[in-house]
Formats: structure tokens, sequence, C-alpha cells
């Protein structure tokens, strides 16, 4: 598994996430039972994307890709398969360079904070999990490499509902129980962006329900949530702001300004149909 893991957050973050976790893993949290945020807030949008343009080769990939998540906002990212999503979450988490322009975590790359592990936390593809470790083996990995309490391991586990089955090895989980794992290790240094790259792939209903919550509730906690899928219906009932992404935005704006005339789905054909994928310099990756 591929970490970016420096020191994280400190103890009293970890209280506070064991004050939520059994509510969040429940789906119950709400305004009123969550306490304060964990540190003093930073003027200006937790996640910045400003400009960014990539290109492979001939091959445009990004062209002057431009918008911000508000802080306690969900930020659902569209697009279709071509169109650029998982190369701007690349730039987001530090493992591709733009050609142009940036992505700033709390004003800063996410590579220049010293614990980046407590600025943002990430589930994608492109981060596998050991098939031959338990959940709470990897945890405590994570946990030591990134100098974070050890009790910090098992609060993430049980956040996210994975405690009954984080001592099995990941190989025997189903894609569900994987995906519970896998936030864990996202949310475990208490980050203040969550970056979720089509988190609902392979989950059942009630899965997908859980996840619903689980996002909803990142929001109301004053983090920033940006999450990439192809389930628009499902985009529609859990984020506060779409970016239609199509190498260049297509769309930046709350789900009301899309218009009431039509659904989420058909005003998406209608922006990206005038722009498909193949019709610049190339598809990006």
């Amino acid at each position: 598994m591929a970490l970016r893991c420096t020191n994280g957050a400190g103890s009293g973050s970890l209280v506070v996430s064991q004050r939520v976790v059994s509510q969040r893993a429940r789906g119950e949290t709400n305004a009123d039972a969550l306490p304060s945020f964990r540190r003093p807030p930073v003027s200006g949008p937790s996640l910045e994307v400003n400009g960014v343009s990539k290109a492979f080769g001939p091959n445009v990939a990004l062209d002057d890709v431009t918008f911000a998540v508000p802080r306690g906002s969900v930020v659902g990212l569209l697009g279709s398969n071509g169109a650029g999503k998982s190369t701007l979450i690349r730039i987001i988490l530090g493992h591709l360079r733009p050609d142009g322009g940036s992505a700033l975590v709390d004003g800063r790359p996410l590579g220049d904070h010293p614990r980046p592990l407590s600025r943002l936390g990430a589930v994608t593809e492109s981060i596998g999990l050991d098939p031959s470790l338990s959940g709470r083996d990897l945890l405590r990995i994570v946990c030591a490499r990134a100098q974070l309490p050890a009790a910090a391991g098992p609060a993430a586990l049980e956040s996210t509902g994975a405690t009954p089955f984080a001592n099995k090895a990941i190989r025997r989980l189903s894609t569900g129980m994987r995906q519970r794992v896998a936030l864990a290790v996202a949310l475990v240094g208490e980050p203040d962006v969550v970056v979720l790259d089509e988190p609902v792939n392979g989950l059942d209903p009630e899965g997908i329900a859980w996840l619903r919550s689980m996002v909803r509730g990142l929001a109301t906690e004053g983090r920033s949530v940006l999450m990439s899928s192809h389930l628009l219906a499902e985009v529609a009932q859990t984020v506060d702001r779409v970016v239609v992404l199509n190498r260049r935005v297509l769309f930046d704006g709350s789900l009301a300004e899309l218009g009431d005339d039509q659904s989420l789905e058909d005003r998406y054909f209608s922006l990206v149909s005038n722009c498909p994928v193949g019709s610049a310099a190339g598809a990006s990756r």
C-alpha cells in the first residue's frame, strides 16, 4: 500500500473521534450530537484547484480546471470515463505534477504540509490494501508510520463499522467490508479533507445508504469531501455542489442551479454532449 504518512493529529482530535465514532458508524450523526470542529478554522476553502492543466504528450487530460470545496460541504466530481477525474485526483494527492496551476489543501500543496495525513485522507483505486494483512494490522502499521496514537487505529475502524471483521485478512473481505477498512485508513489522521474516488463501486444498497450517511456526517463535522462518481442519482442524494468535468469544468454550482426543469442525469448529459471527450486533443487517462 502506498502511503504518504508523517506525523498526524494529536490526542485532542482522537478524543473528538471517540466521541462520535459510534454515532457515525450507525449513521446517526447530527449537528446537535457532534462536538465542535477539531482545530481552529483556517480562512478560505479547505481544497482549492486553481487553473490545473495536464497533458500526456499530445493528449490533453486537464485544461485550466478551477473549483473549490468549501468547508463542511460535499462536492460531487462528475465526468465520463476519460474526462480527467482520476488524473485530477492524482494531482490533488501529490502523486502527479501538473503542467500548470495548483491544487491546495488548506492553502498549500499536500506535500508541503508536515502532517499530510491530518490534512487529507483518500480512498482511491491507486491506493491498494495489502490482502495478506488484517484491517487491524494495517491500521497499526499506518499509525506507527504516521506517529499517531496507537488507539487511533481501533477508533478509525469503529468509526467506519469495520471492527467486527477487523481481524480478518483483507483478501477474505467483501467489497463493502474492504471499502470500510479503506475509509478507516483515510480517516485515521482526522483529516480536514476527504477524497473519495468512485466510493460506491461494488457496494450493495445497504452499503450505499451507509456511505451516504457517513459522508454527510463528515461534512457536518466541518470537513470537506470531494467525491467522484458516475452514479449520478447517488450523487444527487449526497452532495451540496456538483463539478462536471470533461478535461475542463463544464459546470460548477449547486444542484438547484442546474435547474428544476431537468433531472440531474438529463442536465449532465446535456452538458457533456456539447463537449464529448473525443472532441479535444485526445483523451485523458
